[in-house]
């Protein structure tokens, strides 16, 4: 009883760290391969001083809040591909529709 009980954790902590949401699914237009996203920089969109516009699971639109993006990139409709990763940050107010905060890494125009 005790091995069968062992047994049972283990297999459900092995299949709990294997299962993580993904942001893409790897169908959409957003999606440039190697897990790299693309997406089109929007400045002043609603308020918001900068904002990162790419396409999410089953194709939705979502807007990224990019917590470090560099001045480069800083302009209306520049079309970017990059990698990220969830950050901490609150939102600022004037952008609180953003649907996530993240810290863009291997950022590249395209």
């Amino acid at each position: 009883m005790k091995n069968y009980t062992m047994v049972l954790c283990t297999f459900l902590l092995l299949m709990s760290c294997s299962s993580t949401k993904q942001i893409s699914d790897g169908t959409s237009e957003g999606v440039a391969g190697d897990g790299e996203l693309t997406g089109t920089v929007r400045v002043g969109y609603k308020g918001c001083a900068t904002l990162v516009e790419t396409k999410g699971e089953q194709g939705k639109m979502i807007l990224l809040y990019p917590v470090s993006l560099g001045d480069e990139f800083k302009k209306e409709g520049t079309i970017i591909t990059f990698t990220m990763v969830p950050s901490r940050a609150m939102l600022p107010a004037e952008c609180a529709f953003a649907d996530k905060t993240v810290v863009l890494e291997n950022v590249k125009k395209k």
